[in-house]
């Protein structure tokens, strides 16, 4: 029985994602997938509960993360039991006895599991949230904790419906709930709807995606065509939105994957390119600096020199290196191919004409941490031409609208293959989104940033809010445990 409400709740999780069965997901099963594993966990011992955590974990992860399959075995094994760490954590954490007291500390305990994962695995997982990044209206807790925020809204729907058919919420208590679980929706309407209107910014962005398979990259006789075809979006994309010198350009991740600055016959056309087309261009490339290999994004100005460069910082394990000591067994696994050396400069970049450019590459998308304090836009360049599912790149791209909702600020997501897409402050999308895996260009007038949100000023107070409570709560149990053992 208990294995059962575990295989059910975590299908119904996978299912409030982009999947196999949907490709942009089913959201609204959000609200009622973690019932089946309160049931399951509810009364049993806390080592019963670790290991159906950990059977939750494993299930609805691995479904989660299933399109990376066809590309790496290995992969897939250790990214899913990375993320089947926060299903342990939640349930150890998950209160013995059920009262009205667990309206509060499940939704804690499941914020607080997800922080801890991210935190062990540096910020790439998908928290519960991300669930609900197709509807604006219901990310907007965003704004002051965050994704965690979303989630702890997520989990106190389930929670509360928990405890009302269980007979612990009634009365008064189910009035509340229930009214605060609707105000919450009805301010976000209000402010997407009715208070955040788009207003222009004076900025357009062009963003291009060219649709190369890693295969195609990868081959030598084909890097002039690629970057060929780079160059005809962009001109397609300058004509049609008639943009000028103070306007933006963006190509994806390592749309260049040798160092663009050291290949003479490019660099000079580029540079022209910039002169001729009188745009500034934010080009991804894999520079060769002191040695080591960067995945990198260079700003290209209009007047045709090399503005700035971003280095990413925060590279994917046994994807983008290999960690000290793991060599043998990133070659037993067969990944860790690639052997990147990550920068230090956070990535703030001034356009020609003076405004604030943010940039983020690929898995960097997935770190809150990285668009605070917000700049006036926020890019995010990725190659994610080694995808082979479609879902696959619609999950990636949950985070983003999220992102844009915790700064503030409008972020432009352009994508290799797709999803290519923006987002205004208020997780709404901004003109046109590209069809996955086909070439392509759109050009985004860029609203304004909203006002510096709280999630921007002060970060992840809310979710360390939720620990301080969790942690209270279990020295309050311990004290009425010892209060009945000596009373008794």
């Amino acid at each position: 029985m208990p294995l059962a409400l575990i295989l059910c709740s975590a299908g119904l999780y996978c299912l409030s994602f982009p999947d196999l069965i949907s490709i942009q997901g089913a959201p609204f099963f959000a609200a009622g997938c973690a019932l089946p594993f309160f049931a399951a966990l509810e009364g049993r011992p806390a080592g019963a509960r670790f290991l159906l955590g950990a059977v939750w974990g494993l299930l609805a992860n691995g479904l989660l993360v299933a399109w990376l399959l066809p590309v790496s075995h290995g992969g897939w094994f250790i990214f899913t039991f990375a993320l089947a760490s926060q299903g342990c954590v939640f349930a150890l954490l998950f209160p013995e006895k059920i009262s009205r007291r667990a309206l509060v500390l499940i939704p804690c305990a499941w914020v607080v599991s997800e922080f801890i994962r991210a935190l062990v695995l540096g910020g790439f997982t998908w928290s519960i949230g991300y669930a609900l990044a197709p509807v604006p209206a219901l990310i907007q807790p965003a704004a002051f904790g965050g994704v965690y925020a979303v989630a702890a809204m997520i989990l106190g729907v389930n929670t509360g419906i928990y405890l009302w058919r269980r007979g612990v919420l009634k009365g008064r208590g189910l009035l509340i709930f229930v009214l605060v679980v609707l105000a919450v929706p009805a301010s976000s309407i209000w402010n997407v709807v009715f208070a955040g209107r788009q207003v222009p910014a004076g900025l357009r962005v062009a963003a291009v995606q060219a649709n190369i398979s890693r295969e195609r990259k990868s081959r030598d006789e084909l890097y002039d065509i690629n970057g060929s075809r780079h160059v005809a979006l962009t001109e397609q994309g300058v004509r049609a939105g008639k943009l000028g010198a103070g306007d933006l350009v963006v190509w994806p991740e390592t749309a260049f994957v040798d160092d663009i600055l050291t290949d003479a016959r490019w660099r000079d056309r580029l540079e022209a390119l910039a002169r001729d087309l009188r745009v500034n261009m934010l080009v991804g490339s894999a520079l060769l600096s002191d040695g080591h290999d960067r995945n990198s994004a260079l700003l290209l100005g209009f007047d045709g020199r090399w503005k700035a460069t971003y280095d990413k910082r925060r590279l994917v394990p046994f994807t983008e290196f290999t960690p000290a000591g793991l060599e043998r067994f990133a070659a037993m696994m067969g990944i860790g191919k690639y052997h990147f050396t990550a920068g230090h400069l956070p990535g703030t970049m001034v356009l020609p004409g003076g405004r604030d450019l943010g940039v983020a590459l690929c898995s960097e998308e997935f770190y809150p941490d990285m668009f605070r304090p917000a700049a006036g836009v926020s890019v995010v360049m990725l190659n994610d031409g080694w995808f082979t599912r479609p879902q696959a790149l619609w999950l990636h791209a949950l985070a983003a609208p999220l992102r844009a909702v915790e700064s503030g600020a409008p972020l432009v997501r352009v994508a290799n293959t797709g999803v290519t897409a923006a987002f205004d402050a208020y997780g709404r999308r901004i003109g046109v989104t590209l069809r996955t895996e086909r070439p392509g260009v759109a050009v985004y007038d860029i609203p304004q940033a909203a006002p510096p949100t709280w999630y921007a000023k002060w970060g992840d107070v809310f979710a360390l809010m939720c620990g301080l409570f969790v942690i209270m709560e279990r020295i309050l149990s311990l004290a009425q445990r010892a209060r009945t053992r000596i009373s008794a």
